[in-house]
């Protein structure tokens, strides 16, 4: 029965990956021209204008916060240049970030349960990764699979790290790696010429630390391989920021500043109910305990707190070498966890929880409510605007001016 069962359940995660993936792909076409934000719309635009120019750094171009070279823009151009549409150019540079993710997630399950005692099923990982846990501005759904997915390649970067160092020791680093290694330290140059020093300092920064306290110990090994993806890290990175100065490109998206003694309060209680904010512990109206909704609320409660614990012990015992070489893999998943939660309690980046209800919606809800709105509104393809499509960009640019 338990076998039966196991098997059932290897062919249904699989199938439900599929469905999600195909819902995100529709939902994609048919309601990306009403999911159009002022951040989008200045995308737009700018895509427009680099194809224009012919020149990735359009003369004159005032950069709101970054240089928007590390998100779905260098996917959309080829796009773009074939329907000569902004939002089918977008919504297929989306479909192929989506495909990536797949690939990325799959290889990365992999190897970490090639070289651990850990087992993780990468259709589930990339089922819980593709849910579109919420859909609106700055949300999560609109930042990692839709319109521009500003932070879809900011995520993939650590990510493709940790693939890299978690390489098997007993083996050379093969042909993929390497390539894989070019792709990764190509992709963190442009993020930094792009956005600044956020990626490296939030992301590959905690990554690095992991790797030296576990070399430290001797849990791992400094292979050749490894030297360079540490070594080239940190060469792409500064090589990104003084190609960005060089080229005196001004934008604001790399800068990080303390709180002050005024802010730090409000910040570190805010990171806090944000954090089991997105777990659904913390919603915006008061639950009864004695309902259901109050006892999953009480379970949202216990897996937050318990998933924080647990990376706290597990941090503790890699500090003080007590894990073991099988074990040290989930550092690379804990440690960026923990290492952006601390930084976010200091630093003044306003990504503290606040209390509006937009995007606090459970994953089915959210869906089923943006299914909803694509298939009861009229074609007015922007919720900002009644206008046709480019014109819609124009105008809703205008408005977030």
């Amino acid at each position: 029965m338990v076998k039966k069962f196991s098997t059932s359940i290897r062919y249904v995660i699989p199938a439900v990956l599929v469905l999600q993936v195909l819902f995100l792909i529709i939902m994609m076409f048919l309601s990306g021209n009403t999911m159009i934000d002022g951040d989008s719309a200045r995308l737009y635009l700018h895509m427009e204008a680099i194809w224009n120019a012919k020149t990735l750094f359009v003369p004159d171009w005032i950069y709101p916060t970054t240089v928007e070279l590390d998100c779905a823009l260098l996917f959309a151009l080829p796009f773009y240049g074939l329907f000569r549409d902004p939002v089918i150019a977008f919504c297929c540079a989306n479909v192929v970030i989506i495909l990536l993710w797949i690939m990325l997630i799959y290889a990365l399950c992999k190897r970490i349960n090639a070289v651990s005692s850990l087992r993780i099923n990468p259709f589930l990982a990339c089922l819980l990764v593709l849910t579109p846990y919420s859909t609106a501005f700055l949300y999560y759904w609109n930042m990692m699979f839709l319109n521009g997915s500003q932070y879809a390649f900011k995520v993939m970067l650590p990510l493709l790290l940790m693939y890299l160092l978690l390489a098997p020791e007993e083996k050379s680093p093969t042909k993929s790696d390497w390539i894989c290694t070019v792709i990764y330290l190509v992709g963190l140059f442009i993020t930094a010429l792009s956005s600044g020093i956020y990626v490296a300092a939030m992301g590959i920064a905690p990554l690095l630390l992991t790797f030296a306290v576990l070399w430290m110990y001797e849990k791992v090994h400094l292979s050749i391989h490894r030297l360079t993806c540490i070594l080239g890290s940190i060469t792409a990175t500064l090589a990104g920021l003084f190609c960005a100065r060089w080229l005196g490109l001004d934008f604001s998206g790399g800068q990080m500043n303390l709180c002050s003694l005024y802010t730090l309060a409000d910040n570190v209680s805010g990171c806090i109910v944000g954090f089991f904010r997105i777990f659904g512990a913390v919603t915006s109206g008061s639950t009864s305990v004695t309902r259901l909704a109050g006892m999953a609320q009480l379970l949202c409660w216990c897996l937050a707190s318990v998933m924080l614990v647990r990376a706290g012990i597990v941090l503790f015992r890699a500090v003080r070498g007590k894990v073991s070489n099988t074990e040290y893999p989930s550092l690379y998943l804990i440690a960026p966890a923990i290492w952006n939660f601390a930084l976010l309690m200091i630093l003044d980046t306003h990504y503290r929880s606040t209390l509006s209800s937009d995007g606090r919606r459970s994953p089915f809800h959210s869906g089923l409510c943006t299914f909803y709105r694509a298939k009861k509104r009229t074609p007015s393809p922007c919720a900002l605007c009644s206008a046709g499509s480019r014109n819609c960009i124009r105008l809703c640019t205008g408005a977030s001016l």
